[in-house]
C-alpha cells in the first residue's frame, strides 16, 4: 500500500512538472493571420527568406469585368505582419504561381497565365529583373514546379496540352539560363499523364520529376544532364501494365521512369 502511495505521488510529481513546462513555453512564434488585397485571392506557395520572414505566392483579381487576375507576391516578416505586396507579369487568367529564393537572394516567380507559362525573376526587394513567357504553341501550357540549378539558371517542370496520343498530356522539363532564355526541353509522353508536382536536381547534375497520372498512378521520372534538344520530338508510346516498373529508355534525355500502374516506354526520335 506505501508503495503504492509513493508510486501515485511520483506520477503526480511528473504531471505537475509537464503542465509548468507547457504553461511557460514560448508562444511568441505562434501566430495567425489571414491576407486579403481583394475579394478573390489565391495563395498557392510559400517559402522562409533569409532574413527569417516569409514569402507567399498567390494569384488576385485585378478586374472584375472583365475578370483578370495576376501573379501576386506577398512579403511578411517573422511575425506574420506585411511588409509589402505587389502584382507581377501579365494581365489575363492568372490560375498558379511558384516562388523560390535564389542565391544571390533575389526570388523567382513562375505561373500560369492566359496559356503561358511565365518565369520573372525579382531582385531581393521584389523589383522585376526580367520576365519570360514559354508556350507550346497552340496549346495551354502549365508551369507546375520551378527550382534554381547548380549553374544558377533555373529548370520549370510542367504540362502542355500537345500529344501525340488520342488524348491527355505531355510533362515538359525546361532547362533556363540566368536570362531566362531556352537552353533544352524535354518531353516525356503517356497515355493519360496528369502534371508533375515536384522537382529536383539530383547529385550527380541530372533531374528527378514526380508526377500524377490522370488514372491517378503515381510517376516517376529520372533525367539524365544534357546540353540541347535538337528539335527532338516524341514519338506514340507503347503503354502496358505492371504493379511497379522501372524501364530503361534509349536516350540520353532520361534514365529511366517508373509507374506505379500503366507504363509507357517512351523514346525521344
Amino acid at each position: 500500500m506505501r508503495r503504492l502511495t509513493i508510486l501515485a505521488l511520483i506520477l503526480f510529481s511528473i504531471v505537475i512538472l509537464l503542465s509548468a513546462a507547457f504553461a511557460s513555453a514560448d508562444t511568441s512564434n505562434s501566430w495567425i493571420h489571414a491576407y486579403q488585397r481583394t475579394n478573390k485571392d489565391w495563395a498557392n506557395s510559400i517559402i522562409q527568406c533569409k532574413d527569417g520572414g516569409y514569402m507567399i505566392a498567390g494569384t488576385t483579381n485585378v478586374s472584375v469585368s472583365p475578370p483578370r487576375t495576376q501573379i501576386w507576391l506577398l512579403k511578411i516578416d517573422a511575425q506574420g505582419n506585411a511588409e509589402w505586396n505587389k502584382t507581377y507579369g501579365s494581365v489575363g487568367s492568372a490560375i498558379r504561381s511558384h516562388i523560390i529564393q535564389t542565391n544571390e537572394g533575389g526570388y523567382a516567380i513562375a505561373g500560369t497565365v492566359s496559356g503561358k507559362a511565365e518565369l520573372i525573376k525579382l531582385d531581393s526587394s521584389g523589383n522585376t529583373q526580367w520576365n519570360r513567357t514559354y508556350q507550346d504553341v497552340p496549346y495551354t501550357t502549365y508551369a507546375n514546379c520551378l527550382i534554381q540549378t547548380n549553374d544558377g539558371g533555373y529548370a520549370l517542370a510542367g504540362s502542355t496540352g500537345q500529344s501525340g496520343l488520342s488524348s491527355s498530356n505531355i510533362i515538359y522539363l525546361l532547362k533556363i539560363d540566368k536570362s531566362g532564355g531556352t537552353v533544352w526541353r524535354r518531353v516525356y509522353l503517356q497515355a493519360g499523364l496528369g502534371a508533375p508536382a515536384s522537382l529536383i536536381q539530383t547529385k550527380d547534375g541530372g533531374y528527378a520529376l514526380l508526377g500524377t497520372t490522370e488514372n491517378m498512378n503515381f510517376l516517376l521520372v529520372k533525367g539524365m544532364q544534357t546540353e540541347s534538344l535538337n528539335g527532338a520530338k516524341p514519338t506514340e508510346a507503347k503503354t502496358k501494365t505492371a504493379a511497379l516498373h522501372s524501364s530503361k529508355a534509349p536516350t540520353a534525355a532520361m534514365s529511366w521512369q517508373a509507374y506505379c500502374g500503366t507504363v509507357a516506354e517512351m523514346m525521344l526520335a
